[in-house]
């Protein structure tokens, strides 16, 4: 049984590999520098993309954690854990910056593209951190369905 797991596993962690992402665990998903991907950056000038690391991830994902923190206490009760996530690094007036984009449900094309649904509420948000200065650029819940 460990043995079908474990093929099952590196099938799955190989199949990102092929389209051009890295899946971890299989609810985060980066996207390498060099893949096509949909965003839209506020107001600011990316000068280049890189491909996060498995740290960068953990530091953006600590950053947005404490953020629903401070959203859980006013009773919303929100966890990351629930989530689905993309990753794009971009680099951006110098500092390193972390898209990350969420969804409750694992979309069709979660390996192919950035998710970009329309309504949904509180089951999708979209954030940029500065993983350098850890603080939260934007942070955006979908509008309600």
């Amino acid at each position: 049984m460990k043995y079908l797991f474990c093929v099952i596993f590196l099938f799955l962690n190989f199949a990102a590999l092929v389209k051009g992402q890295i899946l971890y665990g299989g609810k985060r998903v980066v996207f390498r520098k060099d893949s096509s991907v949909y965003i839209t950056v506020p107001n600011e000038v990316i000068s280049e993309r890189f491909t996060t690391t498995l740290k960068d991830i953990d530091s953006a994902d600590e950053i947005v954690k404490k953020h629903l923190l401070a959203i859980n206490k006013k009773g919303e009760g929100f966890k990351l854990d629930n989530y689905y996530k993309q990753y794009v690094g971009l680099i951006v007036n110098g500092k390193k910056w972390v898209y990350m984009n969420a969804s409750t449900k694992k979309e069709d094309y979660f390996l192919v593209n950035t998710l970009y649904p329309k309504g949904g509420g509180k089951d999708y948000f979209t954030s940029f951190i500065d993983i350098d200065s850890r603080k939260i650029i934007s942070f955006y819940f979908n509008a309600p369905k």
